[in-house]
């Protein structure tokens, strides 16, 4: 069998493919009598130098494919997807807001040093995102980060507990769950996906190419893009001629700016960026000449969906904290801009299986035997059940502070 580059690609002999040439080429130039098999140095060579010499054509494949982006790894799928504009991404760290009592001004909190921790799990840690100063006594919300990055997660009420104590920090608490959950660094398999969408959205000027500029922008979670190429207004209310972004970036994580540059490097040129309602969004970007133009673009509105549970459990119920945990984080994670909430399927969530969180944690049953009632809607202490409808520049978010579970 042919080794190394061949017509159908590189071919690489496995160690004992190696031994065994060896041992050819020996009987055949030292002596065909050679007794390999019982003489203890010449097996052991043999065996050394198949080792090494295996390594050695392991890195000959490695390079051989270092420019194959389906084959590269590591540091050569790295440097290949460089070559192309695309860089890996780092990890960063979970994200989210919490009310501080102080009791006077001039408390301060500083990151790094100041903590806070989840109840009963002091190993879940959070700091200040930037060092905070407090204006006055009473409650103000500081925004905190995760101490380790990748997705650490806090539920609702439970980032309660003051780590570090500081003279006039009397009390924290999260009323959200995690706004924006932190990323760990990228696997291969995340970075080259990327590089192909990075290099689609390159033939600028298409809706396709718009939705993958904007969801590379740092922040961004989710992308909708909207066109209307007709001469009159759509049945969306965009103008003839018109497109529309419409982003979810986890409680403003990304900035206005850097959407408008993503959104004005794509688009067509001579067609209008439209953006209307609550959401409505303005960004400056910066254009071929160096001047500032106005780009519009709407930030989803988020519908705060409320849930009531009434259920039966079995021996392996999680509790209620964690079945809170895993149906809001699931249903956010199905739940798309422009997508309507059905009731029967989110009735359907708590017999689910094998359900990650945010943090990597899978459930594999929540331990419900059965749903004796639910409710859903958009205001404390819902009593129907039907579907909520979500348009295009809305979003269903869900919390656990908004579900309410009763055991029965």
């Amino acid at each position: 069998m042919a080794f190394g580059v061949t017509p159908e690609g590189f071919s690489r002999p496995t160690v004992q493919e190696i031994k065994e040439a060896l041992e050819r080429e020996q009987l055949a130039s030292i002596d065909p009598t050679l007794d390999i098999a019982t003489d203890p140095v010449v097996g052991q060579n043999n065996a050394i130098f198949a080792q090494h010499l295996g390594k050695g054509w392991e890195a000959l494949e490695a390079a051989y494919h270092a420019f194959d982006p389906d084959r590269a790894e590591d540091d050569r799928l790295i440097a290949l997807a460089k070559l192309t504009g695309t860089d890996l991404r780092g990890a960063t760290y979970s994200e989210v807001n919490c009310q501080c009592n102080f009791a006077n001004d001039g408390v301060l909190l500083e990151s790094g040093v100041h903590f806070a921790n989840v109840i009963d799990r002091p190993d879940i840690r959070f700091t200040p995102k930037q060092d905070f100063t407090s204006p006055s006594g009473g409650i103000h919300i500081v925004r905190f980060r995760a101490e380790q990055t990748g997705p650490v997660q806090a539920s609702a009420g439970d980032l309660s507990v003051i780590a570090t104590p500081v003279t006039g920090w009397n009390s924290v608490n999260n009323p959200d769950d995690d706004a924006t959950p932190g990323q760990n660094i990228e696997t291969n398999e995340e970075l080259r996906l990327r590089r192909e969408v990075e290099i689609a959205r390159r033939g600028a000027a298409t809706v396709k190419a718009i939705r993958a500029d904007v969801s590379a922008v740092d922040g961004v979670a989710q992308v909708k893009v909207f066109e209307n190429r007709m001469p009159s207004t759509s049945a969306l209310g965009l103008p003839p001629h018109s497109f529309e972004v419409v982003v979810f970036d986890n409680d403003g994580g990304a900035l206005d700016d850097a959407v408008a540059q993503a959104i004005w490097d794509s688009k067509p040129g001579g067609i209008r960026d439209f953006a209307t309602g609550t959401g409505a969004t303005t960004g400056e970007a910066i254009d071929d000449l160096g001047d500032v133009q106005n780009v519009h673009f709407s930030r989803a509105e988020e519908l705060a969906i409320y849930l009531v549970f009434e259920i039966e459990v079995n021996d392996d119920y999680v509790g209620d904290s964690a079945f809170k945990s895993a149906i809001a984080f699931y249903a956010n994670s199905v739940h798309d801009i422009d997508d309507t909430v059905i009731a029967s399927f989110i009735r359907s969530l708590p017999f689910q299986k094998n359900i990650e969180l945010a943090n990597g944690t899978v459930i594999p049953t929540l331990g419900v035997e059965d749903v004796v009632s639910f409710a859903i809607g958009l205001g404390p202490f819902p009593t129907g059940d039907v579907n909520i409808p979500v348009n295009q520049r809305q979003i269903a978010r869900f919390d656990t502070s908004r579900i309410t579970v009763t055991q029965v």
